[in-house]
């Protein structure tokens, strides 16, 4: 349960970033699909889901770093998210050999030296959210999935094991910087993309709600 996950985490910032999460996912659920009190259940890999609702009707995915916690919901289709704070990439140069790709590597010796961590970051944070919507987790190595950044503002997987999607293609992605410190990505999979071209390619489509609004949303309801 939610709180038994609660109790195991050591640091109060940890506990209150998991609080926050648990509160924006009900938020979303309540004000983008109707739905009070839901259910939630955990798969064999402790990906969260909604226990009473299909997968291929609802999915959602939260994700928490430094100061942000953000919660990512798809119809007919699963999500991925993952929001990583930049200024936590300080030992970035010891991750190229193990977390990136050789396609990945040159492109970041081709950055100017002050973008460098902050591109180490986007490609781990990409990778992350690839890992969460397959709902594997680091079962799978980052190094066997391959992103492409070098076209601006269209990340594209480029390769990825066949057990996680037939097609690299299949997987939809926007990644963003969230002020100077920290990046989001979002990675979508339409589910059955692999039988229709038209849905593939497709980025997904976000909405940041701030921390304000659900507050607001929270002393509305209690008046």
């Amino acid at each position: 349960s939610g709180q038994e996950r609660l109790v195991k985490y050591i640091y109060a910032q940890d506990k209150w970033r998991f609080v926050l999460g648990r509160a924006l996912l009900f938020f979303g659920l309540k004000t983008l699909f109707g739905m009070n009190a839901p259910k939630l259940g955990l798969s064999p890999l402790g990906r969260p889901f909604l226990h009473t609702v299909p997968t291929s009707e609802i999915d959602f995915n939260i994700s928490h770093a430094g100061d942000w916690v953000v919660c990512a919901f798809t119809r007919a289709a699963q999500v991925g998210v993952d929001v990583v704070d930049v200024n936590e990439f300080d030992d970035w140069r010891e991750l190229l050999n193990t977390v990136l790709a050789p396609l990945e590597r040159s492109h970041v010796s081709t950055v100017k030296p002050a973008r460098q961590q902050e591109i180490v970051a986007r490609y781990w944070s990409i990778k992350e959210a690839v890992l969460k919507c397959a709902g594997v987790g680091l079962q799978i190595d980052p190094l066997n999935i391959t992103i492409d950044l070098r076209i601006h503002n269209l990340p594209q997987v480029k390769k990825c094991p066949l057990s996680i999607a037939k097609y690299p293609e299949d997987f939809g992605v926007m990644s963003l910087n969230l002020r100077s410190n920290a990046t989001l990505s979002v990675v979508s999979k339409n589910l059955g993309a692999a039988e229709s071209n038209i849905t593939r390619c497709f980025p997904p489509r976000i909405q940041i709600i701030p921390v304000d609004t659900l507050l607001s949303s929270v002393r509305s309801a209690d008046h």
